[in-house]
């Protein structure tokens, strides 16, 4: 099992402080972790406070058919068109603004104006009511749009402070864990408590929009403090037409067209994830829907029932990261997706035909509706976390923010399509039922597990492995030069049914231009003592095949003396002439590999050696 390499800084998945599970060493990963209780507020207010107000105001304002603005839309479609609008925003938006962070120094900038009028634009909602409802149909698409330009930064930074998968995974379950335990508090003020002492409804709406706007700014500001900024990756090029106000559109072709050519995998996942997003926020609409018109449930009772389903994804997130202990990410990715499938199918054939209402605190009703939200609850905890980390380990470096900006517009450029489906069936369906939306759901969560099933972990790594000197970390936060140990010996013989298999990854190493002028008896670097380690011996083929249990057992004194010419012995045990910087290194021996060859590894790096198949120590070296 692979653990997570923590350097000195702190950088990687091991936390430090009072609770090693919460706070990092590193500023920056706090500051990233802190910036998730800004979304903690806008969940619920968004979710369980906002879109049932709405939904209760439609209806009230709907004429004797149901529909609204004189008859041109149904009062069910209302949330539908709104994510209809603002995905295709958003989709616009997404890969301009990226490769704008990643051409000018302004990312830190302009993730703070973003996350400040997004602050602003929530605050603005105290405006609606049923006389201005016309007003929700632009603010709704305008406020997704700064949601997802704050949002673009935020991730764009994910890659570059954790750079192990594990570590990816750890940090974006305890997001979602930072976020919904925020969003619980909200829920118990303007959910539990205000609607007891008289405030509810619109005006409960309106209060819990001013203290979540404020909630944003505030918690945005304590968070900027703990960021550093991020110099411009490339510069512009007037020559070719490369100009600010165009480069965006020029690089968003450009990036298509290097990941149709060079990152087959980080295609299919995006648009397996183009898929999933999309399917999972029209889940969420069309569940607000479905329980205040099918199910007649007043706002309130809808709040409680979001209240439930996030106290359940606490338990999502939790889960995630236990599961990684057992299973790759990848199937943890697909199984979620394929529950999610299933889920869609419980509203049309077992809630539809439920009783009136699954009264919360009154009467009696049925219970199902609770163990739906519970069911959603558990999955949503789980998803986006997982789907984070699964994108961020195979995000080229130098290019963070551009690609996350396409992860973004995945998210963004088919959104509409789910929610075009349920507005078209919803508006032609005869009986007027809500939950016959939720059969245009599943197909795409079908579709989604079959793409992401079909994703190679170990090409999407091996695309990667040469960018990773490019990582903004490796130059304006260390000096360690960031390589790849591609030697066939580490890469040829891992078991493919180990469950740790896609942590086989990136191996940073010091290359020869970071080593100070040459003392004569300098000490190896770690590339040269690793392919005296790890060299093939006569009866290793570096091209055999990945069931390696079966070889004979490796000679090591051959071994033996090639890492005693390689490592000279120092004058003093204690003391290394090597001066350069410092780094980590983790090394993955895979197959049938002697460690220990009477050497003692004396480098000033951390190696964290991770051993899959026969591990034998010899001659009483030490690693």
């Amino acid at each position: 099992k692979s653990s997570i390499v923590t350097d000195r800084r702190g950088r990687g998945g091991g936390g430090v402080g009072c609770c090693r599970r919460c706070r990092y060493d590193d500023p920056e990963a706090n500051g990233w972790l802190l910036y998730g209780l800004t979304r903690g507020p806008w969940v619920i207010h968004a979710g369980a406070i906002l879109s049932p107000v709405i939904q209760v105001i439609a209806e009230g304002a709907a004429d004797e058919n149901g529909r609204l603005f004189s008859g041109s839309l149904k009062a069910t479609s209302l949330l539908a068109v709104v994510s209809t609008v603002g995905a295709l925003l958003s989709a616009i938006q997404g890969p301009i603004f990226g490769a704008f962070l990643d051409y000018t120094p302004y990312r830190k900038l302009a993730w703070q104006w973003c996350s400040y009028i997004f602050g602003v634009l929530l605050m603005l909602t105290v405006l609606l009511s049923a006389e201005t409802l016309a007003l929700y149909l632009v603010l709704a698409p305008i406020t997704s749009v700064a949601l997802d330009m704050s949002t673009t930064p935020h991730l764009a930074y994910l890659p570059e402070i954790f750079q192990t998968q594990k570590a990816v995974t750890k940090i974006s379950a305890q997001l979602v864990l930072v976020t919904n335990g925020t969003a619980l508090l909200w829920a118990a003020v303007f959910v539990g408590l205000t609607p007891r002492i008289g405030l509810e409804g619109l005006w409960n709406m309106r209060v819990s929009a001013i203290g979540c706007g404020l909630s944003v700014i505030l918690w945005s500001y304590l968070s900027f403090k703990h960021m550093e900024g991020r110099p411009a990756v490339r510069a512009l090029k007037p020559d070719k037409g490369e100009y600010l106000w165009s480069i965006g559109f020029i690089q968003t072709y450009r990036r298509l067209l290097t990941v149709w050519k060079d990152y087959p995998m980080v295609l299919l996942t995006l648009f397996a994830y183009s898929l999933y997003y999309a399917t999972v926020m029209t889940f969420f609409q069309l569940t607000a829907t479905f329980l205040v018109f099918q199910l007649n449930l007043s706002a309130e009772e809808v709040g409680a029932m979001v209240t439930l389903a996030m106290v359940a994804s606490l338990a999502g997130a939790g889960l995630v990261i236990a599961l990684r202990k057992l299973v790759p990410l990848k199937a943890c990715l697909m199984s979620i997706l394929f529950f999610l499938a299933l889920l869609t199918l419980v509203p049309p054939l077992f809630l539809s035909t439920s009783t009136d209402g699954a009264k919360f605190g009154g009467q009696v009703g049925s219970p199902w509706p609770y163990v739906f939200a519970i069911g959603l609850g558990v999955l949503v905890g789980g998803i986006f976390s997982t789907s984070r980390a699964f994108f961020a380990v195979m995000t080229p470096g130098g290019h963070e923010a551009e690609f996350f900006g396409l992860y973004i517009l995945a998210g963004q450029v088919l959104q509409w399509l789910p929610s075009l489906l349920f507005v078209a069936v919803n508006e032609t369906d005869p009986d007027g039922k809500a939950s016959t939306g939720y059969f245009v759901l599943t197909p795409f969560f079908i579709i989604s597990v079959i793409l992401i099933g079909c994703v190679n972990i170990r090409r999407a790594d091996s695309d990667v492995r040469d960018t990773l000197s490019e990582r903004r970390y490796a130059s304006s936060r260390t000096n360690t030069q960031n390589n790849t140990l591609a030697h066939p010996s580490l890469r040829s013989n891992v078991d493919p049914h180990h469950h740790d298999v896609d942590n086989v990854i990136h191996l940073p190493v010091i290359t020869e231009a970071d080593k100070p002028p040459s003392p004569s008896n300098r000490r190896p670097t770690v590339a040269s003592l690793s392919t005296a380690v790890f060299s093939e011996g006569p009866d290793q083929d570096p091209e055999a095949g990945e069931d390696s249990d079966d070889r004979p057992p490796t000679d090591l004194s051959s071994r033996r003396t090639a890492a005693e010419a390689s490592c000279p012995s120092s004058s003093s045990p204690n003391e290394s002439p090597y001066s350069g910087p410092r780094g980590e290194v983790d090394v993955v021996a895979p197959g049938d590999v002697a460690v220990g060859v009477g050497v003692e590894v004396d480098v000033d790096v951390d190696v964290d050696v991770l051993a899959q198949g026969h591990v034998r120590g010899g001659g009483g070296g030490s690693v």
